[in-house]
């Protein structure tokens, strides 16, 4: 049986990492983060981190200096992600002047199969698709960061 892969939002980064389990404080579930990223066993996308850059504060520091593990775009993750816009209208915002790593983060956990970890929750607004919304779509289990950590085994004294 082959591990589990979770694909990360960044709202699964910045949250947990700025205000729930800022890494002064807990610096073994980072460590462990860098250790899972380091394995594959958790990835993301280049375009998670082009988000995270206009943060310019811890967490974009500690995913910078991790910027291999985020994957860059090819040529099917880039066909999905049209696909995935597309059929989840309002996953994106069309007036937005940069990409949205939201469809390219899904595209990408469908085609390594894996689970897509995200802060965000179901949306009942048909106009407001959610990551939980396309990913049931899709098919791909979608859970937040503390499940991860929790499916991962992870435990901190």
């Amino acid at each position: 049986m082959s591990e589990i892969i979770y694909c990360i939002d960044s709202c699964s980064l910045i949250g947990p990492m700025n205000e729930t389990y800022p890494i002064d404080v807990f610096p073994g579930l980072w460590e462990n983060m860098s250790s899972a990223f380091a394995k594959k066993i958790i990835i993301s996308s280049e375009i998670v981190l082009a988000e995270l850059e206009f943060q310019e504060d811890e967490v974009f520091k500690w995913a910078k200096a991790r910027k291999e593990h985020f994957l860059k775009v090819d040529e099917a993750v880039g066909i999905l992600s049209s696909e995935i816009s597309n059929k989840y209208k309002g996953l994106i915002d069309p007036m937005a002047t940069r990409d949205q790593a939201d469809p390219f983060l899904i595209a990408l956990a469908k085609i390594k199969k894996a689970k897509v970890v995200t802060e965000e929750t179901w949306s009942n607004n048909i106009r407001k698709a959610k990551i939980p919304n396309a990913c049931k779509g899709e098919g791909i289990d979608c859970v937040n960061f503390i499940q991860m950590v929790k499916e991962l085994g992870w435990k901190f004294t």
